[in-house]
């Protein structure tokens, strides 16, 4: 099971996986590590492509989506957000490092940073998160 939290400007993407416990550099990881970092890539190239019906799949039943200390559930996103994702995402273009994959039990999350340049409608983005 998957579930993605959406925080304000850089998405954050938190993720329930099933594999084993541990901490791992994004460099160094280990084969159990590397679906949680494309599973996040994912999402991202997603949202790029303006591919909302995928996203959807891709989206945990029980998601929890934490912005600006505001908590929605899947179907609030699905309602409010997720095509305003998708028009920032497919306006400005990103690029995300991984940072670091870090597990305990079936939940994993991510480190990353991010740097996205362009202009949505008649505002310029130069963003660093």
């Amino acid at each position: 099971m998957i579930k993605v939290w959406i925080k304000a400007g850089a998405i954050a993407i938190i993720m329930l996986v099933s594999a084993a416990t541990g901490r791992a550099a994004a460099q160094g990881q280990s084969p159990s590590m590397a679906p949680v970092a494309e599973t996040a890539r994912r999402f991202h190239d997603l949202l790029a492509a303006g591919d909302s019906a995928a996203v959807v799949r891709l989206l945990a039943p029980d998601l929890v989506v934490v912005e600006s200390g505001a908590v929605e559930t899947r179907a609030e996103y699905l309602a409010h957000h997720l095509g305003a994702d998708i028009a920032f995402a497919k306006a400005v273009p990103a690029q995300r490092q991984v940072l670091s994959v870090t597990m305990d039990g079936d939940v994993a999350w991510i480190a990353s940073s991010s740097t996205a340049s362009g202009r949505m409608g008649e505002r310029q983005i130069e963003s660093r998160g």
